[in-house]
């Protein structure tokens, strides 16, 4: 069974100020030129729903090619590490369907692996965690309810394993330039 820890709704404080950010987003937002708001904001419970019918209909081409892509690498990727045990987190995680290409092969390798998934929606953890059960020996899994560094400030509290971040997806795109720039660096 899946740990889940949910850093959303940590405590009253917390709550104010994901409330306060959100109008900020929101009045910032609204007064640029494009108009914008940002992503994490449709990525509620179902808003992650709905876009993992998105990837899986047959017109949504990003997705099969993000897979064959992670399925070219999983022998490489494993052996470019070579590590007993691994932290493997992703941000945004969603369902965990690519995220599993890569767990998978790592486990094939013999490396021990906690898988850290990330993601803002509730939901999307119960979704991941049909498709990614935890596997006694070699698999542990620890869902994280919370914005990207958020929750990826938790992990670093919890272990000090070799990790591996996986940011898989169109998330980037969600970004602007100097936002990705930015994302990255902090990130790094």
């Amino acid at each position: 069974i899946m740990e889940i820890t949910n850093l959303m709704s940590v405590d009253v404080s917390s709550k104010k100020n994901s409330e306060d950010q959100f109008a900020i987003d929101v009045l910032t937002g609204l007064c640029s030129k494009p108009k914008s708001l940002p992503a994490k904001y449709f990525y509620d419970d179902i808003g992650s729903e709905l876009f993992q019918k998105i990837t899986q209909h047959e017109d949504y081409y990003p997705t099969r090619t993000e897979f064959k892509i992670l399925e070219s690498i999983t022998k490489e990727l494993p052996q470019s590490m070579d590590v007993p045990e691994l932290d493997i987190i992703e941000l945004g995680a969603g369902d965990g369907h690519k995220s599993k290409i890569v767990i998978d092969s790592f486990i094939d390798h013999g490396t021990k692996v906690n898988f850290y998934p990330i993601d803002i929606s509730e939901k999307a953890m119960v979704l991941l965690e049909e498709n990614i059960p935890s596997r006694a020996d070699v698999l542990k899994v620890h869902g994280i309810v919370a914005e990207y560094f958020q929750g990826l400030n938790f992990v670093r509290s919890q272990s000090s394993n070799p990790i591996l971040v996986l940011f898989l997806g169109s998330n980037i795109g969600n970004f602007d330039r100097v936002q990705n720039l930015g994302f990255l660096r902090r990130l790094w």
